[in-house]
C-alpha cells in the first residue's frame, strides 16, 4: 500500500553556524523611520513569496532532496511517488516545468498512480490549460474516489483564478475530513488572499495540530504573524520550520528579516549568511545582508551587495531601496537618486521610496524637489492607515516651507 502524499515526516540535513558579525553603529535618529518603511516593504515582498499554496511532502522527502553540489536522481530510477514528490518540490520552487514534467515521468512509470494525476491537473488548471486539467482531475478520481481529495484538488485547480470558490472546496474537504490538514493549509492561503488574516491564522494552527512536522504551514504562520506586527511570534515559527527543515533557504531569509526588525542584528545576520551558504544565487539574502551592513556602517559591503542581488534579479526592488540608502549613507546622493527612482517606478505606492528621495534631494539643497517627495509620501502614508508617519512628514515639510 502507498504512502500518502498528503502526509509528512521530519526530514532534513543540520545548518552550519556561522559567524557572528561586528557591533552595530549608532543610526542617526533620522534615519529610524525610513529603514522602518524598508522592514515593511521586504517583509511584504518576502510573505508574496511564500503565502502561496505549497503542498506537504510526504515522507518520501528525503528521496527527492539533493544537496547543492549532487545532481538530482535520475528520473528512471525513481519511483512514481518519489518523482511526484520531486515534482513538489519544484512546484514550490517556481518551476512549473520541471515539475509537469515529472508528473508525466510518474504516471510514466505507474499510469494508475492517481496521485500524480491530482497534481498534474493542479498545476495544469493553474498555468491556463483547463482542459488538461480537468482531463487529469477527471482520471484521478477514476483511480482514486474520495470526495475529500477530490474537493481539496479541485480548490487547487480553483485557487489562483476564483478564490472564493477554492475557499468553498477547501472547506467541504474539511467537512468530509476533519483530520485533512493540507486542507487546513490551503484554505488558509485561501483566507489570507482574501484578507481573513485571523482566519488565515487560526487554520494554519489547525493544520498544525494534525501535522505537527508541517514545516510549510510553520513558515506561512511565521509570514502572517510577521505582517501583523507579532515579530517575535514569527522567529519562534520560523525556528519551529527550520528544525524540521534546517536547509530551507526562504525561511533561513524570513527569520533574517524578523530579527531585523527585532534589532536582533547579528542572529540576523547569521540567517542571511546561512541562507547565502545554502544558495549563493539567492538574491534576497543579498539585499537583507546589505541591510545589516548599513546598520553596521558598512556602506560599500552593502551597496556591494545589493548590486550582487540586482545582477541575479534585477526585478527585487528591494535591492534599489537599500542600495540607495546606502548611497545616501555614503554621501553619494545622486546615486541614491537614481536609485530611489528606480524602486519608485517599480512600487509607485510604495511611500518609502519618495521619502527615501526626498531626503537625497534635501541632503543636494534641492528642497522644491524635497518637499514634493516628501508630500507623496505623506499621502501614502495616510492612504494606508500610517497617521504617526504622515504627520511626521508633514512636520518635516512645515521645516522645510519658509
Amino acid at each position: 500500500m502507498r504512502p500518502s502524499l498528503d502526509r509528512r515526516d521530519p526530514a532534513g540535513k543540520p545548518a552550519t553556524p556561522v559567524r557572528s558579525p561586528t557591533r552595530p553603529k549608532r543610526r542617526p535618529g533620522w534615519l529610524v523611520p525610513a529603514l522602518v518603511a524598508i522592514i515593511g516593504m521586504t517583509a511584504v515582498l518576502s510573505v508574496l513569496t511564500a503565502l502561496r499554496f505549497l503542498p506537504s511532502l510526504s515522507s518520501l522527502t528525503r528521496l527527492a532532496q539533493s544537496t547543492p553540489a549532487q545532481a538530482p536522481p535520475r528520473s528512471e530510477n525513481l519511483s512514481a511517488e518519489a518523482l511526484t514528490i520531486r515534482g513538489l518540490q519544484r512546484e514550490r520552487n517556481s518551476d512549473p516545468q520541471g515539475a509537469l514534467a515529472d508528473y508525466t515521468a510518474a504516471l510514466q512509470s505507474d499510469p494508475n498512480f492517481a496521485g500524480a494525476y491530482f497534481y498534474r491537473g493542479d498545476l495544469r488548471a493553474q498555468l491556463g490549460d483547463e482542459q488538461g486539467g480537468q482531463e487529469d482531475y477527471q482520471h484521478a478520481q477514476q483511480l482514486d474516489p474520495d470526495p475529500a481529495k477530490a474537493a481539496y484538488h479541485w480548490g487547487r485547480m480553483r485557487a489562483n483564478r476564483d478564490p472564493r470558490e477554492a475557499l468553498a472546496s477547501y472547506t467541504k474537504a474539511i467537512q468530509l475530513h476533519p483530520q485533512f490538514d493540507q486542507a487546513y493549509y490551503a484554505r488558509a492561503v485561501v483566507r489570507y488572499t482574501l484578507g481573513d488574516r485571523p482566519g488565515a491564522l487560526d487554520d494554519y494552527t489547525r493544520a498544525l495540530q494534525l501535522n505537527p512536522d508541517f514545516a510549510e504551514a510553520y513558515h506561512n504562520r511565521g509570514n502572517v504573524r510577521s505582517i501583523l506586527g507579532d515579530q517575535q511570534g514569527a522567529v519562534e515559527d520560523y525556528t519551529a520550520a527550520l528544525r524540521i527543515n534546517p536547509t530551507d533557504v526562504q525561511v533561513h531569509y524570513s527569520r533574517g528579516q524578523a530579527r531585523y526588525a527585532l534589532k536582533m542584528y547579528e542572529d540576523a545576520l547569521k540567517d542571511y549568511n546561512e541562507a547565502l551558504r545554502l544558495n549563493s544565487n539567492y538574491a534576497p539574502a543579498y539585499c537583507g545582508r546589505a541591510e545589516i551592513r548599513i546598520v553596521q556602517g558598512a556602506y560599500q559591503d552593502a551597496i556591494a551587495d545589493a548590486t550582487h542581488a540586482m545582477q541575479l534579479d534585477p526585478a527585487w526592488l528591494c535591492a534599489y531601496t537599500v542600495r540607495g540608502q546606502a548611497y545616501e549613507h555614503a554621501g553619494e546622493y545622486q546615486k541614491a537618486i537614481q536609485d530611489d527612482t528606480i524602486a519608485i517606478q517599480g512600487a509607485p505606492n510604495e511611500p518609502a521610496g519618495y521619502e527615501n528621495r526626498g531626503r537625497a534631494y534635501q541632503q543636494l539643497g534641492d528642497t522644491r524637489a524635497a518637499i514634493n517627495d516628501y508630500q507623496r509620501a505623506a499621502e501614502l502614508y495616510r492612504q494606508q492607515g500610517h497617521e504617526q508617519e504622515y504627520q511626521r512628514l508633514i512636520d518635516a515639510i512645515k521645516r522645510l516651507q519658509p
